[in-house]
């Protein structure tokens, strides 16, 4: 069953059709841009609703929407909704690590969610993140946007544990960053060994996907 369906089947009496509507692109992965232009509303008009769907499921975020629609028993997982679009120069990327001696064992690719806040209201990310967060991390490291709200980290040398710990200091420094200009920030991380899943780009995206994992951070 799919997880757009379960969607209607949990909520579907609590939401409205808007939100329904918006509800069924959010778990395939779409934008807020791309849902605006699909549905012919404004991206302010789409914030609202997920501000209003996100209420009313009792979520926080996309991914922790999907999560809970998958934890439910009632949806499937699906690899298109966190797998697919994934940025260009990361499979090649993969593929050239995976053909490496060691197969990807000491190799870990982090899925980062990222969430600003100014004034408990949802924002937009500041300008700059991503030459900011670039600047976080090691010369052999890699760094992709991805989605809205998400980004890619390729590790070598790094294991899930190690993983974890860099991207949670990353986030710290993010956030002391974040709070110069008036935002607080929510974060949540998940890793995945390169030779985890089903050997490919997409399954291992898609497992750090499913193990995110908020990070606490203080005020």
């Amino acid at each position: 069953m799919s997880v757009a369906y379960a969607l209607e089947k949990i909520w579907g009496p609590h939401l409205s059709q808007r939100e329904l509507e918006v509800g069924r692109l959010v778990v395939a992965g779409y934008s807020t841009q791309k849902i605006a232009e699909t549905l012919f509303i404004s991206e302010n008009t789409v914030k609202t609703h997920l501000r209003n769907l996100f209420r009313k499921t009792k979520t926080r975020s996309r991914i922790e929407l999907y999560r809970k629609l998958v934890e439910s028993g009632v949806a499937a997982p699906s690899l298109r909704t966190f797998g697919e679009s994934l940025p260009d120069r990361f499979e090649p990327l993969f593929a050239e690590l995976t053909a490496g001696r060691d197969g990807g064992a000491c190799i870990t690719a982090v899925v980062m969610q990222l969430e600003f806040q100014k004034d408990e209201r949802p924002a937009d990310p500041p300008e700059g993140i991503v030459d900011l967060l670039a600047t976080f991390i090691r010369q052999r490291d890699h760094l992709f946007p991805w989605k809205e709200g998400l980004y890619l980290l390729v590790l070598p040398g790094s294991d899930r544990a190690s993983s974890l710990d860099v991207a949670e200091r990353l986030v710290r420094k993010l956030q002391r960053w974040a709070q110069l200009k008036g935002l607080m920030v929510r974060a949540a991380v998940g890793t995945a060994a390169l030779n985890e899943g089903a050997g490919t780009a997409e399954s291992v995206v898609e497992l750090a996907a499913r193990r995110l994992k908020s990070i606490h951070l203080n005020s």
